[in-house]
């Protein structure tokens, strides 16, 4: 489901921002990368996270917007190259947190992301895209123009703190543990969890057989889940989903 950060012009990197970069790589870990104005990017999938974290600090001005991205691969190759974000034609920067396969998917090479990258050429029409397919909730954008715009699509979805936007949760480090567990790593505080899923979190043999069912996944992506798709949605989708011993 991988983790999107937005960055407004003007506003500072977090005292804590090497700490909450190690939180989002531990269970996103397929690659990582920033874009700001000029359409200047950066990816890596081989780049430990606290000097990823030090290259935003030393390369992103504090008076330009920017776009930070921790990958979770749903699709296309565990490269540098399907690594968030992507530039369109005409030089927006952009990047996604969701699945958009349905709509563009993807190719043996390219992630979803990179599909719908190469089939829009302004901004204008990379706008009209996003904000078709946020409308279920399940997708959330951020793109910056070449004159410096910053602009997020699906923005309820997400959360302010401290000045940053983030599409979700997985940057804080969780004491929540469901016992018997061993994931990737990135659960996170039980004050994260939105109210109206605190009957599902609660059942902690339920959210377990829930992260067993899709494997790699942890808690965090469960409650991702439930929160786009509705808690009913998603128990009738994981019983679909072979249990992984």
């Amino acid at each position: 489901m991988c983790l999107l950060v937005a960055k407004p012009a003007n506003v500072p990197f977090p005292k804590e921002w090497i700490e909450m970069c190690k939180n989002a790589a531990s269970s996103n870990s397929d690659g990582l990368g920033f874009g700001t104005l000029g359409g200047r990017i950066h990816k890596s999938v081989i780049q430990k996270p606290e000097e990823f974290a030090a290259r935003c600090i030393e390369e992103i001005p504090v008076g330009y917007p920017a776009i930070i991205h921790f990958r979770f691969s749903t699709g296309g190759r565990v490269n540098s190259q399907n690594c968030h974000p992507f530039m369109i034609a005409d030089r927006t920067v952009f990047a996604h947190n969701g699945i958009i396969s349905s709509e563009y998917p993807p190719t043996t090479d390219d992630c979803d992301t990179a599909v719908l990258g190469k089939s829009v050429q302004t901004h204008a029409e990379l706008h009209e895209a996003c904000t078709r397919l946020v409308k279920n909730g399940s997708n959330k954008f951020a793109y910056i123009t070449p004159s410096g715009m910053l602009t997020i699509v699906g923005e309820k979805h997400g959360n302010w703190d401290q000045g940053f936007w983030w599409s979700n949760c997985g940057y804080r480090r969780s004491t929540y543990v469901v016992s018997g567990f061993r994931g990737r790593g990135g659960h996170f505080y039980e004050s994260d969890i939105p109210f109206n899923l605190g009957d599902l979190v609660d059942l902690e043999d339920e959210v377990e057989s829930m992260c067993r069912r899709v494997g790699a996944w942890n808690v965090e992506k469960i409650i991702d889940m439930c929160e786009t798709h509705g808690v009913e949605t998603v128990r009738e989708m994981l019983k679909m989903v072979r249990v992984r011993n």
